[in-house]
């Protein structure tokens, strides 16, 4: 028996998300409620119920990580229902629930229950939208992208008057929290800190020094601070604490910050389309600058000097070449597990390590390039080598119970219908009077307990076979996908992108490579030792 997907979703815009401590909104409760109860009141939906929720992400895409997890369980048929509030939970974007609607989930065989819809895909027919559902999903497209305009409207207004429309704060303030406007206010410690990189950077010492510098006195990065002096979350943290510490761009952002100038910058990012999930920086004449916005904590002769200093280094953000090697980004440094990062065609290197200074952990030696990717494409061809051949012994394990199999089924599903005979015999002599009420009842009790021990019989069978031709349709796929490695000794980024999981280089120099198929070696190997 499959499962019946209950999929719960919220935007960002909505205000109860995530107030008084709350970890998911009242929203979200309500759509849980009213699925559950639909599902209570409809006894024909019969499975396990699991739930996929996306607490605070658009409709507009369908790039949700429990969304995507959700389609990809219908895609391994573990759900054959999914069931939401209404279609704008589903999704707002029109043509993509369109494919949805008309061609991904019937080729899945799931079905769709749209509750305040009032759509049902199993009613629908498998390949047509009615006119209402269209109609429906249009107006939510329509009426996403009008609210993201006036949102973005009314946030410029607010900008143009001086008013702030956020909480956040640079590192060196922070905020009143009985003050409504949350303009910023000076963290004194943290400007102590704001303040000494100006000075460094103004009296000729390069972001490299003032990293180094800061590192060797021990002073917390501003996550880290924001952390132990306010208990914000630390987000996107790679490797070990130890070497959470300032670099280059850490001081060269800070620098670059007008805000502390005591102006506010608003409007550095402008978002392409809607709900596209994607952005790019604007032009610093297009941003909206309020000055004397808040108390500063440099002058703007110390940051002019100090954007001097910045640009007489050749500071540049770092920019991706178009043309990227099959590497690049997926070799980490296993002290640190920043990403190692070319310094030519031929050698990789940890850029963090560069960045931090002497008071990192990392291994600072040159990478050979050539060394890795050979050695990647020769662990990946063997793994895939033995895949195939455990394959090849899985089927060949297969084909040669299926007979026996069959003849276990045939046998039990023979003995079933002889039960049931039996029965209706049984049943005939009680109804005319020649077995008595007490021996029917026992000989019925026998019978079913037979029957019923024979019919778990059967499903254990049948689900050791489905079980079997899962694992070799994924052994299949995995070997497919890497053909081009095993035979032609070619390793392409959608090779690397769909069968490792990780590349690391250890602080020793040893290459440590991990994929993302390993569960499904085991599981095979398992499964041939245990027959």
């Amino acid at each position: 028996m499959k499962n019946i997907a209950i999929y719960l979703r919220l935007s960002l815009a909505d205000t109860d998300l995530g107030e008084n401590g709350k970890d998911e909104s009242n929203s979200i409760e309500n759509q849980r409620l009213l699925i559950r109860n639909y599902i209570t009141a409809h006894p024909e939906l019969l499975g396990e119920v699991v739930e996929y929720k996306d607490d605070g992400f658009t409709g507009l895409n369908f790039n949700r990580p429990a969304f995507r997890q959700m389609i990809d369980d219908a895609k391994k048929g573990y759900i054959d229902t999914i069931i939401v509030k209404d279609l704008s939970r589903f999704g707002r974007d029109y043509i993509g629930m369109g494919d949805y609607l008309e061609q991904i989930l019937p080729s899945l065989g799931v079905r769709l229950i749209a509750i305040n819809s009032r759509y049902d895909s199993a009613e629908q027919g498998a390949n047509i939208v009615n006119l209402d559902v269209s109609i429906s999903n249009m107006i939510n497209n329509m009426y996403s992208k009008d609210i993201s305009r006036k949102i973005r409207s009314s946030f410029v207004a607010k900008w143009n008057q001086g008013k702030n429309t956020g909480r956040s704060v640079p590192y060196g303030y922070t905020t009143d929290k009985s003050d409504p406007t949350h303009t910023p206010v000076i963290d004194e410690e943290a400007a102590e800190v704001v303040k000494t990189i100006f000075d460094l950077a103004v009296n000729g010492f390069t972001t490299k020094d003032i990293a180094e510098h800061l590192n060797a006195r021990k002073v917390l990065t501003p996550m880290v601070y924001n952390h132990v002096r306010f208990g914000r979350k630390l987000f996107n943290v790679v490797g070990p604490q130890d070497e959470m510490l300032w670099n280059t761009h850490m001081v060269a952002t800070i620098i670059k910050r007008y805000d502390y100038t005591g102006a506010r910058t608003h409007g550095k990012i402008e978002k392409i389309g809607v709900g596209l999930g994607k952005s790019k920086k604007r032009n610093e004449n297009e941003w909206i600058i309020v000055e004397n916005s808040h108390q500063p904590i440099v002058t703007k002769e110390a940051f002019r000097l100090a954007q001097e200093a910045l640009r007489r280094q050749g500071f540049r953000t770092k920019s991706r070449n178009k043309n990227e090697d099959i590497l690049s980004g997926r070799v980490r440094c296993g002290c640190c597990g920043h990403v190692l990062q070319f310094v030519d065609e031929k050698q990789l290197y940890c850029q963090h390590s560069m960045d931090v200074g002497s008071k990192s952990n990392c291994n600072k030696d040159f990478y050979d390039a050539q060394a890795i990717r050979s050695a990647v494409l020769y662990s990946l061809k063997t793994h895939l080598d033995l895949m195939a051949k455990m394959g090849a012994e899985l089927k060949q394990k297969v084909r040669s119970v299926i007979p026996k199999e069959n003849e276990s089924l045939e046998g039990m599903k023979g003995e079933i219908e002889r039960l049931n005979e039996d029965f209706v015999r049984q049943y005939e002599n009680y109804v005319n009077g020649n077995l008595r009420r007490e021996s029917f009842i026992a000989i019925k009790e026998e019978i079913t307990s037979k029957r019923e021990r024979l019919n778990t019989r059967i499903k254990d069978l049948e689900q050791s076979r489905e079980a079997d031709d899962r694992l070799s349709f994924e052994v299949d796929r995995v070997v497919g996908i890497g053909s081009a490695a095993r035979t032609y000794r070619h390793v392409t980024p959608e090779i690397l992108d769909a069968l490792v999981d990780d590349i690391r280089i250890s602080t020793s120099g040893e290459l440590e490579i991990s994929f993302k198929f390993e569960d499904l070696y085991y599981e095979t190997l398992k499964e041939l030792r245990d027959n």
